[in-house]
């Protein structure tokens, strides 16, 4: 919800300080300076959404690696354990460990996965085959063909905006274990990375780049169904709103 909502924000703000360029642009023939233009400010759009979304829900990402990680032994069995420990032990700055890697993988992720699935829809709507309407009014309307284009560009947009970004999101899951790691006794001892830098080092000398993608396959598989999921709701949505919209008009 949140990051929907920041990006339609941010999208409509970039479209209306575009707007008078591309026009011009469109007069004069330069029509691929626009639409570079275009891809890189929803490129910002999505990577301000994603980390709008990523600091506003933090805590509950690191609550769910401390449970995760946690094994038979749990030193915390609730919510209130966990939220009481952390506040009484490092303070509000304990929900956001591991949050500036996080921060960093996740301003590409999205801005990769929200620009590229515009820009693969937009060739899908200008291919018939993947475009059976004759106007705006009815490309507006729920079909399954709009469901498996908006499916289709969100998977291939997710997939390989995972793949792309998946190193920053090794070094954060390790930054975020080894914060988390204090608080159980039961885990071993893990590496001391004293940051982000560190991590990398550390993580290349002693695994190579195989060390960055470890998981690299079921996480992929993961982000392509959700993108598409997701892509393909969230525009439902959107045109059977602005359908409703514009039939009470």
């Amino acid at each position: 919800i949140v990051q929907f909502s920041v990006y339609g924000i941010l999208k409509r703000l970039s479209e209306k300080t575009t707007q008078p360029t591309t026009t011009l642009n469109e007069k004069n023939g330069k029509n691929s300076s626009s639409s570079a233009r275009k891809a890189f400010l929803l490129f910002l759009a999505g990577a301000g959404a994603g980390i709008t979304a990523t600091i506003a829900t933090y805590p509950f990402d690191i609550m769910r690696t401390q449970f995760a990680i946690q094994g038979k032994e749990k030193f915390h069995s609730t919510m209130y354990s966990f939220v009481d420990y952390t506040l009484r032990t490092k303070g509000p700055q304990g929900f956001f460990a591991g949050v500036t890697p996080a921060v960093i993988g996740i301003a590409p992720y999205m801005g990769l996965n929200f620009a590229l699935f515009e820009s693969i829809r937009l060739l899908m709507l200008v291919n018939p085959s993947f475009n059976n309407s004759s106007n705006d009014k009815e490309r507006s309307r729920v079909t399954p063909l709009s469901l498996f284009r908006n499916a289709l560009s969100g998977g291939l947009a997710g997939g390989v905006s995972k793949f792309v970004v998946y190193p920053l999101d090794t070094v954060k899951k390790r930054l975020q274990a080894q914060a988390l790691q204090t608080t159980i006794t039961s885990l071993p001892t893990a590496p001391t990375y004293t940051g982000i830098i560190h991590c990398i080092g550390s993580i290349y000398c002693k695994e190579g780049i195989k060390g960055f993608y470890r998981g690299i396959l079921p996480t992929t598989v993961k982000s392509i169904v959700a993108t598409a999921i997701t892509f393909s709701a969230y525009e439902a949505a959107k045109d059977m709103l602005n359908e409703q919209r514009v039939t009470e008009e």
